[in-house]
């Protein structure tokens, strides 16, 4: 019955850029940045990404800072990491080709069974599933399927039922009518049923279920953190702090920061005062938020001015304002640089 839904994606996919290859190198980069990420804002990061590290050798023999750099912005940059160290792997391990064999695949850091899939199907036109939410959604209201998605189980038992109905004839089109019907008509609230090609078909439709479905335990809200963070200034420089390579926003440049436990003022006093620089000056700049899918930072900035630019013990750099675009920082960062600057 999915044959209608393959002819209905040929007539109505939308034109993006990464539909325009079956090189699985620029589909894998596509997919790493759709996780999480809306089609709209990936599509000017994909473009540049690919012009920057064009094959998957030149992304394996990159320096992790340049890749990190480029990814700047997108948010979730353990999937950038992922990315370059699951390209260093096919060109050591695969000739420098991305594995057919699904195994092989899943060997590849970062590549779970919706990336492995998504890949295998849409490059190689294997029959393998690809289950991401949007694909959960259409198949829970397809067949009328009242069990918890956020349940490992049911995603499983997706992932079967979505294999069971694979077009052989065309996986890859299968694959991405799938995610196109689950993006653009098979929405979230609201769905075109109307004008949706498994209408006829949709048992959730025909019962008047669809507003019930997928069934979805209730995620948990972000935690509320104060944050307080220091734009340590001294002889015309900005100091950067590079955070280790595990833990929140890992190997990225940041701003020196902690948690909010008493006064704002003093609490960035003692940041600066335990790197060893000797404060001059502390101004209080303003407040930024950001939301990250566990945590909710409320944050308190100051600018504090220092005598010297000196060394202190944790990886860092001291960088004239304008040179700060050549580190990577996260959008959170850019946040607390993007507030006035006292002089």
């Amino acid at each position: 019955m999915f044959d209608t839904l393959v002819t209905w994606f040929q007539a109505n996919k939308r034109d993006l850029p990464w539909r325009h290859t079956k090189d699985p190198y620029k589909i894998w980069v596509s997919e790493i940045m759709l996780q999480q990420t809306r089609v709209d804002t990936v599509i000017d990061y994909y473009i540049r990404f690919l012009q920057k590290f064009p094959t998957v050798q030149a992304l394996a023999n990159a320096d992790e800072q340049a890749v990190l750099l480029q990814w700047q912005g997108l948010g979730y940059y353990s999937r950038a990491r992922n990315l370059h160290r699951g390209a260093k792997k096919v060109v050591a391990d695969f000739g420098g080709q991305f594995p057919q064999d699904l195994n092989d695949a899943l060997s590849i850091t970062g590549v779970g069974h919706y990336t492995a899939g998504a890949i295998l199907s849409i490059a190689y036109g294997l029959p393998f599933a690809a289950v991401d939410g949007n694909v959960l959604r259409v198949f829970t209201r397809i067949f009328d399927i009242a069990d918890d998605i956020a349940d490992p189980k049911t995603v499983k038992k997706m992932q079967l039922l979505v294999t069971e109905n694979i077009v052989h004839a065309n996986a890859s089109d299968y694959t991405e009518g799938l995610m196109e019907l689950g993006a653009t008509v098979c929405i979230p609230s609201q769905p075109l049923c109307l004008i949706c090609p498994m209408q006829g078909v949709c048992k959730a439709y025909l019962l008047g279920n669809w507003m019930e479905r997928p069934q979805k335990t209730m995620k948990v809200k972000p935690q509320k953190v104060k944050m307080v963070f220091c734009r340590i200034q001294a002889e015309g420089k900005l100091l950067l702090v590079h955070n280790p390579d595990s833990g929140l926003l890992a190997g990225m440049w940041a701003f020196c920061g902690a948690v909010l436990t008493h006064n704002a003022l003093d609490c960035a006093k003692e940041i600066v005062s335990e790197l060893g620089l000797n404060i001059m000056q502390v101004k209080k700049v303003g407040h930024a938020r950001h939301v990250f899918t566990h945590l909710d930072w409320d944050m308190a900035v100051f600018d504090c001015f220092v005598q010297k630019a000196l060394p202190i013990e944790r990886p860092h750099a001291w960088v004239h304002l304008e040179e700060v675009a050549q580190y990577p920082l996260p959008k959170v960062y850019q946040k607390v640089l993007a507030l006035e600057y006292y002089c």
